[in-house]
């Protein structure tokens, strides 16, 4: 072979292939290169399509098993055994296993936020609600305060009618018809 490569046609399709022993093997359709392994490993260019798996190496949060062009240290890797990881700058930003999403570091919510079954949310830090724009809108015990003067909540009984219940100082007042159980 010479430095410029042989190329080999493939009769009455166009297609060919170009084996060059110091640049890579290219696989050629209508002259764009599709396919080109090289010594640094293997370029398609176009949409790949696979009927059985593909597999790589577990990978870590620093060097992520699926990652991209310009950003070698973000992706997705295998965190642990039956573990998804998806980094963000080399830092592990959210694990998914059978059972459990977890998400390290803060979570900002862009639209509305909810739960389509009844599974529980633990919070291990700070929560931060905005200021409720609706009546099912979540409300923080200061926005409450403020609005409310945080001392009265409104309710109804099974009857319908409207009862209050205020806290004073120490104190808890119900006003209206009410039956208290205390335990």
């Amino acid at each position: 072979s010479s430095d410029s490569g042989i190329d080999i046609l493939v009769t009455g399709s166009g297609k060919k292939i170009n084996i060059d022993g110091k640049a890579g093997v290219d696989l050629i359709f209508d002259t764009t290169p599709r396919v080109s392994v090289l010594n640094t490993g293997a370029k398609v260019t176009g949409v790949t399509t696979s009927t059985g798996q593909f597999q790589g190496p577990n990978g870590t949060n620093i060097q992520p098993t699926y990652t991209f062009t310009g950003d070698t240290n973000t992706g997705i890797f295998l965190s642990a055994a039956d573990t998804v990881g998806l980094s963000g700058g080399g830092v592990l930003g959210l694990t998914v296993d059978a059972t459990d999403t977890s998400i390290e570091g803060n979570l900002t919510v862009l639209g509305a936020f909810s739960s389509l079954s009844a599974a529980q949310a633990t919070f291990g830090g700070k929560v931060t609600v905005s200021t409720p724009t609706a009546g099912t809108d979540a409300a923080t015990k200061a926005y409450v305060d403020s609005v409310a003067g945080g001392k009265t909540l409104s309710y109804k009984d099974t009857s319908a009618t409207v009862n209050t219940m205020n806290l004073t100082d120490d104190d808890i007042q119900f006003t209206g018809g009410s039956n208290i159980t205390s335990t």
